[in-house]
């Protein structure tokens, strides 16, 4: 693992279209759902060889999204889909890895400005969540993932 020796952590929430890997789930709910997002929180100053030489970034799963397809749903409905994605997210790995030039050529959003969701098209997009430094002694590397992926959670990206 190749850390930043200033320990300055730099996370970004990527989310990623995982729309297809549903697409075996009930039709009916899928059609209200839209396209579906896997959250997922990354620390940029962190790199990891998975047996090739290429980096990559470790993707700490928070949760999946749903975009909706723009028509208003029932109260009955939106609950239907989240509680199906809620239960998808159950077999969903906790962590998994993807080649940094693939996150860093992913486009940024602007929640700020209105943006949550990846353009159509696109494989995904990141949000950054800004630099956070860290002592070594006061704060583990697993308090510092932890504390980025409740503030996501908290904070409706």
């Amino acid at each position: 693992m190749v850390v930043d020796s200033q320990m300055k952590r730099k996370f970004v929430l990527v989310k990623l279209d995982e729309t297809l890997n549903w697409e075996h789930g009930d039709p009916a709910i899928l059609a209200k759902a839209g396209r579906i997002f896997g959250l997922y929180v990354a620390d940029l100053s962190v790199g990891v060889h998975c047996c090739e030489l290429t980096r990559s970034y470790e993707l700490n799963f928070v949760e999946s999204q749903w975009e909706g397809t723009g028509q208003e749903l029932s109260e009955e409905d939106r609950e239907a889909v989240h509680d199906y994605v809620m239960e998808g997210d159950r077999g969903t790995p906790l962590v998994s890895y993807m080649h940094c030039y693939d996150v860093d050529a992913m486009p940024v959003l602007g929640p700020s400005k209105g943006e949550f969701f990846p353009p159509k098209g696109k494989a995904g997009a990141v949000i950054e969540l800004g630099e956070v430094e860290q002592d070594e002694d006061e704060v583990s590397d697993e308090d510092a993932l932890e504390g980025m992926m409740e503030y996501v959670r908290t904070n409706g990206f």
